[in-house]
């Protein structure tokens, strides 16, 4: 019974995360960026991306001050006695950096460069990076996590972006 009960948790974490894809339709304003990982694509371990550009209204790449980015994620089963959520800045692995994904360095399989957390199945992996100023957002590229072939399952499948609380991309990121 409790193989039963095991193989059927673990059927359940990998069955696809039921969401309604959404993007914005007109070009979202703001200052408060909240990216949610919300599934990988297989890996049961950890979660990450290679990097985020952010495109202002006229095109131009806007820059991020690494101390204005922020994450916050649920522990994994290996954490069990750690707080409910865990920033990932109280560790030294420089992989858990989510300053690293506005970093620049986006076309790399160099891991120290990229961001990767421990992922728990149905759980939130938040980044949140402030701006200094309210822009109107005209695109937002996303580089996901390609440190080599083997570990391509490490990427993020599901994303949710918000932007000053307003929902500006639900769905699936490209592998």
């Amino acid at each position: 019974q409790a193989m039963q009960q095991q193989q059927q948790q673990q059927e359940e974490d990998q069955a696809p995360l039921e969401i309604e894809p959404f993007v914005s339709e007109e070009p979202p304003r703001g200052r408060h960026l909240l990216i949610n990982l919300l599934a990988t694509y297989g890996d049961q371990d950890d979660i990450g991306l290679t990097g985020i550009e952010l495109f202002d209204s006229a095109g131009r790449l806007i820059p991020v001050n690494p101390e204005s980015v922020f994450d916050s994620y649920e522990p994994s089963t290996i954490e069990k006695n750690s707080p409910s959520f865990i920033s990932s800045q109280q560790n030294g692995d420089p992989r858990r950096n989510p300053a690293n994904l506005f970093n620049g360095v986006n076309n790399t399989t160099d891991a120290t460069q990229m961001y990767l957390v421990p992922y728990t199945a149905g759980g939130h992996h938040i980044i949140c990076c402030v701006l200094p100023q309210t822009v109107e957002l005209s695109m937002l590229r996303i580089f996901n996590y390609n440190a080599d072939r083997v570990h391509v399952q490490k990427g993020t499948q599901i994303i949710e972006i918000t932007f000053d609380d307003e929902v500006i991309f639900r769905g699936q990121v490209t592998e």
